[in-house]
């Protein structure tokens, strides 16, 4: 292993299983996405898969932003090459090894600096013998599929690098000692889950009068002042110049969304020893240019540069918004810096919250991401709870806002389901604690709602259902939104108003238990006229189906049940007379008289299975009423068999 991937320079993570998984995916695909938080190793893993495929073959390895130019001739031609030279590279090898680094900086850039890397995935795809490498932060590796995968008709696969073991955190710290203490304390514990955390660890000073961090940003802030100021170098002011070259180097990067930056200004000692601890590394084609070693420093760079602005202008005005700008990594890290500061100061998160979304002066693209930044975060739902007031206001302004934000940033393609597949948006599931809180905070404004928002409500409720475990208070909330939209289906255009009726009955069949009373009321209706003119019955034939009806069958099956006889309409086996008049007039006896259900002649369910009605969920949970239609349709079967069969002996005799 190299030395980054040691703990403390001395402790290799082979991670055997994440670099297998990346081969057996590199193996069925033409390229392997491999995510993960930063600092989760991506990188090194990668290098390992890197090195061991490219022996023997053409490899090559870029940084994403040095391709970020218009045409790939021209990221060719900075890079000291020729694309006719690298063509013939092409062909003079059968296989090739493509590794792109930090994938997510292309999103950064405008759409025609991205010219160059689509250029290069389709020069990929016309050549054969290709896999592509590429590592991406785990906040937009959805996106760069789709944004370039997906368009190139690049067969891809995901592999995310998961956080450290018990078993690994328990290998390093038997092998340095001197993390023993620090990591048996549950915070430090959780946070040396991260690679480059636990490295930090390493390197840094535990003494044991002194109490631990105790969340994220106390961790960070002792690093930076151990490993990023080393306040032990305390000569002529140099911990103070370290910070500030971090920071202004960092800030830079940002702005200039380029991979190196100028270091016009700033102290040379302050960059040689940033340098010699490699903390900063240059530019190999020119030394005068430095970026951050590791883009964990960049990001705690900005958040210290943040937190000090914050501090000068004596909050989030629109003067603090105006020196940040509107530059992607600064826009990602003003909402870091706040879901921190939810996390750790929830009172004084929640003024500055108030503080941005009452100010006429700030931009709204700054208000949504402060919202962005609270649904996402572990105290979004604490905030809901705390802020209906203010969210209810102007007219429920700030809640529409709010659910339609929710609805867009806050949600995840579920496990298994390919990303890039064109269907996946329409998979995607509700992501986050914020989710839990917004019902009520929307049944709470419900007599302030508009007749124009049944629309986004039914299909916020829509999503919300789809979530397993709601708490109790969200279900009743959500049963009471649903049965407010059922009452106001008259105002809806009189040809959309059943299929409108139908899919507010199917959120209602997820929470029955809130709703029971309404259920019970319209299924009595419902099942008034008998067997005849089922197609017009929406609510039995959801109940019938499976997929709408399986939490109504768990939870009040006896309304199951009753949907069903009636569907099916068992009765008693047709005697001997009336089987002898069947039989002469159709030659023949039906499923109906086999089985003794006649309800239901007519089996169209494609393809036959057990899931077309409640069959299946009745036999996994309520198995004495399913083995009570089983025992009567086999009774049926078998008394209808063992007469038949002696009829046929008695003919045989004559």
């Amino acid at each position: 292993a190299s030395a980054e991937a040691r703990i403390g320079g001395r402790v290799a993570l082979p991670r055997g299983e994440v670099v297998s998984a990346i081969f057996d995916a590199l193996t069925t695909n033409e390229a392997v996405v491999v995510t993960g938080e930063a600092g989760s190793g991506k990188s090194v893993v990668t290098n390992q898969v890197f090195v061991a495929t490219s022996a023997g073959n053409l490899g090559l390895a870029f940084r994403a932003e040095t391709l970020a130019e218009a045409h790939l001739a021209t990221a060719f031609h900075g890079l000291g090459s020729n694309l006719r030279d690298v063509a013939r590279l092409f062909t003079m090898h059968p296989r090739k090894v493509l590794w792109i680094e930090s994938a997510e900086r292309l999103l950064e850039k405008d759409a025609g600096q991205r010219e160059a890397f689509s250029d290069l995935l389709r020069l990929f795809t016309q050549a054969s013998g290709w896999k592509v490498l590429i590592t991406c932060r785990d906040y937009s590796v959805e996106t760069f599929r789709s944004v370039f995968l997906e368009r190139s008709g690049v067969r891809s696969e995901v592999v995310s690098i998961p956080r450290l073991s018990d078993e690994e955190l328990d290998e390093v710290q038997r092998q340095l000692p001197d993390l023993a203490a620090p990591l048996t304390i549950p915070a430090i514990r959780q946070i040396a889950r991260n690679p480059f955390y636990l490295d930090l660890a390493a390197r840094m000073t535990w003494l044991a009068d002194v109490p631990p961090p105790a969340n994220v940003r106390a961790f960070r802030d002792k690093a930076w002042r151990e490993v990023v100021c080393r306040e032990d170098e305390v000569v002529d002011g140099l911990p103070l110049e370290r910070d500030r070259t971090m920071v202004e180097a960092a800030l830079r990067r940002a702005r200039a969304l380029t991979p190196y930056v100028s270091a016009d200004g700033l102290p040379a000692k302050a960059l040689q020893r940033l340098q010699r601890d490699s903390l900063l590394v240059p530019d190999p084609s020119d030394h005068t240019r430095f970026a951050p070693a590791h883009d964990v420093y960049e990001d705690w760079a900005l958040l210290r540069w943040l937190q000090r602005l914050h501090d000068e202008e004596q909050g989030v005005s629109a003067m603090f918004f105006n020196r940040v700008e509107t530059h992607p990594a600064m826009r990602r890290a003003f909402r870091r810096w706040l879901t921190e500061l939810f996390e750790c100061e929830p009172a004084e998160a929640d003024r500055r919250v108030a503080e941005i979304l009452g100010d006429a002066n700030i931009a709204q693209h700054w208000k949504d991401d402060a919202l962005v930044a609270v649904l996402q975060s572990s105290e979004g739902s604490a905030f809901l709870s705390r802020s209906g007031t203010q969210l209810l206001a102007n007219d429920a302004a700030l809640l529409r806002r709010a659910v339609h934000l929710l609805r867009v940033a806050c949600r995840r393609v579920p496990p298994g389901v390919d990303p890039t597949s064109k269907h996946s948006t329409l998979l995607l599931l509700p992501d986050g604690p914020a989710w839990d809180v917004m019902p009520v905070v929307v049944a709470s404004a419900l007599l302030g709602l508009k007749p124009a928002d049944i629309l986004w409500l039914l299909r916020f409720l829509e999503e919300c259902v789809t979530r397993r475990d709601l708490p109790s208070a969200s279900a009743t909330a959500i049963g009471l939104l649903a049965k407010s939209l059922l009452e106001s289906v008259n105002i809806i255009q009189y040809s959309h108003q059943r299929p409108f009726k139908e899919r507010i009955l199917r959120v209602m069949l997820a929470v029955p238990h809130t709703v029971e009373n309404e259920l019970r009321a319209m299924l009595n209706k419902a099942l008034s006229e008998g067997q005849h003119n089922w197609a017009e019955r929406t609510l039995p034939k959801l109940i019938w189906d499976h997929f709408s009806g399986d939490e109504l069958c768990r939870q009040f099956p006896d309304m199951t049940l009753r949907v069903a006889e009636l569907r099916l309409g068992f009765s008693p086996p047709p005697d001997a007379e009336e089987r002898e008049a069947r039989w002469r007039t159709y030659g023949r006896l039906d499923v109906p008289d086999v089985f003794g259900a006649r309800g239901r002649t007519s089996m169209d369910d494609y393809p036959a299975s057990a899931w077309q009605g409640p069959f299946a969920i009745l036999l996994a949970h309520i198995l004495n009423a399913a083995s009570n239609w089983c025992y009567a349709c086999s009774t049926t079967h078998a008394r209808l068999t063992l007469t038949m069969s002696r009829t046929s002996s008695k003919n045989q005799c004559r």
